[in-house]
């Protein structure tokens, strides 16, 4: 069995991290697809790196995203932060009116390709507390199902224990039922994850759709939480977290890394570690890197 370590780095407000992701989606589907017989255990591990195009310096050390460059403190790369300003005005200002157009209408085309239909309404700005809840997710998944399963494990044999006649056919059927449900939820789980489902990516996805087909302004905390609810987080945890800094000095060692890694454009996907792709590519250019990787052991 193998298991495909991705590794990406991308921004919620990047138009091609969206486009790319899709297109990662179904590489490893159409891989699913044409190795169903002799693959069926292959899995898809994927982590979500941040990245903030619309903050002028890299939070928390003052590095610009872009060139590396300059000192400062979290607080006043907080500052430099784009806020939330009108998504038209802001790019019509950075790019001008024709381009802008131009570029609209790349994105309509490209989207259609991949099911998507953006809109360019609504407002911009720095995407550091939607990064920070992507963070959480991931904190979240990494324990999904553990409290659970241990806790249905105690009231079964809190059950049997007070069981009166006929307890230890009880004790026996329950066994029997507990170890049916973890079969169940196990392959229920490698589906999943097969097929890119987990809720770190499930709020990724969810942060793409809110701005970019609904034109929600991911700066709002109230917008993030609906959000999170939606892809599956706890509404407290969600809202706990944004009110403080959760998650925070993870979203910083993210875009220093990139920086450090000379990454300047996203998406940026890593394979394996070593296999590195650029930009929002085809599928098969993915599904070609699987193949590599499988072909090598690894």
């Amino acid at each position: 069995m193998t298991v495909f370590r991705i590794d990406i780095v991308s921004d919620t407000t990047c138009p091609w991290c969206l486009i790319g992701s899709r297109k990662l989606s179904a590489a490893i589907a159409q891989y699913g697809a044409r190795h169903a017989a002799d693959r069926p255990d292959d899995t898809f591990d994927v982590s979500w790196h941040a990245y903030d195009l619309q903050n002028g310096a890299g939070p928390g050390t003052g590095t610009n995203t872009m060139t590396g460059t300059g000192t400062g403190t979290r607080a006043a790369a907080a500052a430099a932060a784009i806020k939330s300003v009108d998504k038209r005005e802001y790019y019509a200002a950075k790019y001008g009116a024709a381009r802008l157009r131009q570029m609209e209408q790349m994105m309509r085309a490209a989207g259609d390709e991949v099911g998507v239909a953006f809109r360019f309404g609504g407002r911009t700005g720095s995407s550091r507390d939607a990064h920070r809840l992507i963070k959480l997710a991931k904190r979240l998944g990494r324990g999904e199902g553990r409290g659970e399963g241990s806790g249905e494990g105690d009231d079964a044999g809190d059950d049997a224990g007070t069981g009166s006649k006929g307890g230890e056919g009880n004790d026996v059927n329950g066994a029997a039922a507990a170890a049916a449900a973890v079969v169940v939820e196990k392959k229920e789980q490698k589906k999943e994850q097969k097929q890119n489902k987990t809720l770190e990516t499930a709020v990724v996805d969810a942060l793409f759709s809110a701005y970019f087909e609904q034109e929600l302004d991911i700066t709002d905390h109230d917008v993030l939480t609906r959000v999170g609810i939606e892809a599956g987080l706890d509404e407290d945890a969600v809202r706990d977290w944004l009110k403080g800094e959760g998650g925070a000095d993870e979203v910083d060692r993210d875009i220093q890394d990139a920086v450090a890694r000379g990454i300047s454009a996203v998406p940026h996907f890593t394979v394996q570690g070593r296999y590195h792709l650029s930009g929002a590519v085809d599928s098969e250019r993915f599904v070609k890197v699987f193949e590599e990787v499988w072909d090598a052991g690894e």
